[in-house]
Protein backbone atom coordinates (compact mmCIF):
# COMPACT_ATOMS: atom_id res chain seq x y z
CA UNK A 1 0.00 0.00 0.00
CA UNK A 2 1.68 3.28 -1.13
CA UNK A 3 2.73 5.47 1.45
CA UNK A 4 0.62 8.40 2.85
CA UNK A 5 1.68 11.96 1.70
CA UNK A 6 0.86 15.51 2.46
CA UNK A 7 -0.61 16.83 -0.89
CA UNK A 8 -1.63 20.16 0.78
CA UNK A 9 -0.73 22.39 3.90
CA UNK A 10 -2.06 20.90 6.44
CA UNK A 11 -4.41 23.72 7.63
CA UNK A 12 -5.25 23.60 4.28
CA UNK A 13 -9.68 23.86 4.37
CA UNK A 14 -11.84 21.14 2.35
CA UNK A 15 -12.16 24.15 -0.29
CA UNK A 16 -8.36 24.42 -0.64
CA UNK A 17 -6.87 23.70 -4.10
CA UNK A 18 -5.32 20.37 -4.31
CA UNK A 19 -3.35 20.34 -7.25
CA UNK A 20 -3.68 21.07 -10.83
CA UNK A 21 -4.72 18.33 -13.38
CA UNK A 22 -2.51 16.09 -15.61
CA UNK A 23 -1.45 17.21 -19.11
CA UNK A 24 -1.02 15.23 -22.37
CA UNK A 25 -1.63 11.76 -21.53
CA UNK A 26 0.00 11.44 -18.13
CA UNK A 27 -1.83 10.41 -14.93
CA UNK A 28 -1.39 11.85 -11.58
CA UNK A 29 -2.32 10.81 -7.90
CA UNK A 30 -2.52 12.58 -5.06
CA UNK A 31 -3.01 11.42 -1.50
CA UNK A 32 -4.61 13.67 1.31
CA UNK A 33 -3.80 14.06 4.73
CA UNK A 34 -6.59 16.30 5.46
CA UNK A 35 -9.12 13.20 5.86
CA UNK A 36 -8.33 12.46 8.73
CA UNK A 37 -7.67 16.07 10.22
CA UNK A 38 -11.23 17.11 8.95
CA UNK A 39 -13.11 13.70 10.46
CA UNK A 40 -11.07 14.27 13.58
CA UNK A 41 -11.49 17.57 14.04
CA UNK A 42 -15.47 17.37 13.33
CA UNK A 43 -15.77 14.26 15.58
CA UNK A 44 -13.58 14.73 18.49
CA UNK A 45 -15.49 16.80 21.27
CA UNK A 46 -18.88 15.91 19.92
CA UNK A 47 -21.14 15.50 22.72
CA UNK A 48 -24.69 15.24 23.87
CA UNK A 49 -26.38 15.66 26.89
CA UNK A 50 -30.12 14.64 28.16
CA UNK A 51 -32.18 16.63 30.44
CA UNK A 52 -31.00 15.07 34.14
CA UNK A 53 -27.38 15.88 32.92
CA UNK A 54 -26.34 12.61 31.89
CA UNK A 55 -23.51 13.03 28.97
CA UNK A 56 -21.79 10.88 26.31
CA UNK A 57 -18.27 12.62 24.20
CA UNK A 58 -16.45 11.80 21.61
CA UNK A 59 -12.97 12.08 23.80
CA UNK A 60 -11.09 11.06 20.95
CA UNK A 61 -9.64 8.55 18.17
CA UNK A 62 -8.12 4.75 18.79
CA UNK A 63 -7.03 4.20 15.60
CA UNK A 64 -7.52 5.45 12.00
CA UNK A 65 -6.71 3.67 9.07
CA UNK A 66 -6.99 4.11 4.99
CA UNK A 67 -6.35 6.59 2.34
CA UNK A 68 -8.60 9.16 0.25
CA UNK A 69 -7.16 9.96 -3.12
CA UNK A 70 -7.55 11.91 -6.60
CA UNK A 71 -6.10 9.86 -9.99
CA UNK A 72 -6.37 12.75 -12.87
CA UNK A 73 -5.31 11.22 -16.16
CA UNK A 74 -4.91 13.86 -18.93
CA UNK A 75 -5.36 14.09 -22.82
CA UNK A 76 -8.46 13.84 -24.76
CA UNK A 77 -10.28 11.23 -22.52
CA UNK A 78 -9.36 13.21 -19.59
CA UNK A 79 -11.01 11.74 -15.98
CA UNK A 80 -10.63 12.45 -12.48
CA UNK A 81 -11.40 9.70 -9.79
CA UNK A 82 -11.94 10.23 -6.23
CA UNK A 83 -12.19 8.15 -3.72
CA UNK A 84 -11.55 7.13 -0.16
CA UNK A 85 -11.92 4.38 2.23
CA UNK A 86 -11.45 4.65 5.49
CA UNK A 87 -12.03 2.84 9.20
CA UNK A 88 -12.35 4.52 12.68
CA UNK A 89 -12.72 4.18 16.05
CA UNK A 90 -14.03 6.95 18.00
CA UNK A 91 -13.46 7.14 21.76
CA UNK A 92 -16.53 7.97 23.97
CA UNK A 93 -16.95 8.97 27.10
CA UNK A 94 -20.11 9.02 29.36
CA UNK A 95 -21.63 10.05 33.32
CA UNK A 96 -24.93 8.65 33.70
CA UNK A 97 -26.55 8.66 36.67
CA UNK A 98 -22.99 9.91 38.52
CA UNK A 99 -21.00 6.77 37.24
CA UNK A 100 -18.36 7.08 34.40
CA UNK A 101 -18.37 4.72 31.20
CA UNK A 102 -16.39 4.51 28.20
CA UNK A 103 -15.84 2.59 25.10
CA UNK A 104 -16.07 3.13 21.13
CA UNK A 105 -17.93 3.70 18.39
CA UNK A 106 -16.30 1.16 15.36
CA UNK A 107 -16.69 2.62 11.68
CA UNK A 108 -15.54 0.27 8.65
CA UNK A 109 -16.14 0.77 5.46
CA UNK A 110 -16.31 4.51 5.36
CA UNK A 111 -15.98 4.39 1.52
CA UNK A 112 -16.54 6.36 -1.73
CA UNK A 113 -17.52 3.41 -3.23
CA UNK A 114 -20.27 2.29 -0.62
CA UNK A 115 -23.43 3.63 0.13
CA UNK A 116 -23.51 5.27 4.02
CA UNK A 117 -26.12 2.41 5.38
CA UNK A 118 -23.74 -0.26 4.14
CA UNK A 119 -20.59 1.20 6.55
CA UNK A 120 -19.99 -1.49 8.96
CA UNK A 121 -20.77 0.62 12.84
CA UNK A 122 -20.33 -1.06 16.05
CA UNK A 123 -20.42 -0.09 19.78
CA UNK A 124 -18.06 -1.45 21.96
CA UNK A 125 -18.25 -0.53 25.97
CA UNK A 126 -15.05 -0.83 28.54
CA UNK A 127 -17.51 -0.69 31.50
CA UNK A 128 -21.53 -1.56 30.81
CA UNK A 129 -23.89 -1.12 33.59
CA UNK A 130 -25.36 -3.87 34.66
CA UNK A 131 -27.97 -4.88 32.42
CA UNK A 132 -31.53 -4.14 32.42
CA UNK A 133 -30.62 -1.20 34.66
CA UNK A 134 -31.61 2.53 34.06
CA UNK A 135 -27.96 3.43 33.85
CA UNK A 136 -28.15 0.93 30.66
CA UNK A 137 -31.38 2.47 29.02
CA UNK A 138 -29.98 5.90 29.68
CA UNK A 139 -26.62 5.08 28.14
CA UNK A 140 -27.65 3.49 25.17
CA UNK A 141 -30.24 6.30 24.77
CA UNK A 142 -27.19 8.78 24.59
CA UNK A 143 -25.41 7.01 22.11
CA UNK A 144 -28.55 6.24 19.62
CA UNK A 145 -28.90 3.86 17.14
CA UNK A 146 -26.11 2.72 14.61
CA UNK A 147 -27.81 2.26 11.53
CA UNK A 148 -27.75 5.79 9.51
CA UNK A 149 -31.52 6.54 9.07
CA UNK A 150 -32.35 5.56 12.77
CA UNK A 151 -29.86 7.74 14.22
CA UNK A 152 -30.45 10.40 11.94
CA UNK A 153 -34.10 10.26 13.33
CA UNK A 154 -33.00 10.28 16.58
CA UNK A 155 -32.67 13.82 17.44
CA UNK A 156 -29.98 14.73 19.64
CA UNK A 157 -28.13 11.71 20.12
CA UNK A 158 -24.24 11.17 19.96
CA UNK A 159 -24.77 8.78 16.74
CA UNK A 160 -26.58 11.57 14.83
CA UNK A 161 -23.84 13.50 14.95
CA UNK A 162 -21.38 11.42 13.82
CA UNK A 163 -23.48 10.54 10.88
CA UNK A 164 -24.74 14.36 10.06
CA UNK A 165 -20.67 14.85 10.45
CA UNK A 166 -19.63 12.05 8.26
CA UNK A 167 -22.35 12.84 5.33
CA UNK A 168 -20.76 16.65 5.46
CA UNK A 169 -17.37 14.79 5.13
CA UNK A 170 -18.63 13.42 2.01
CA UNK A 171 -19.60 16.69 0.28
CA UNK A 172 -16.39 18.49 1.58
CA UNK A 173 -14.01 15.50 0.23
CA UNK A 174 -15.68 15.81 -3.34
CA UNK A 175 -15.56 20.09 -3.17
CA UNK A 176 -11.92 20.25 -1.85
CA UNK A 177 -10.95 17.50 -4.98
CA UNK A 178 -12.87 19.19 -7.55
CA UNK A 179 -10.27 21.50 -10.11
Amino acid sequence: RPREVDAAPAAATPAAPMGTAAAGGKVTEQRFRWAREWLEGRLVRLACQAEDGSIVAVSGTRSFSGEASVTRSGGARARVVRSFDLSFELEWQAVVGGERFGGQLVFGGVASHNEPHEYEVSVNFDARPPEGSEAEADLVGLIGPLRMHAALDAEGRLTQKVWEALAEFGEAFDAATRE
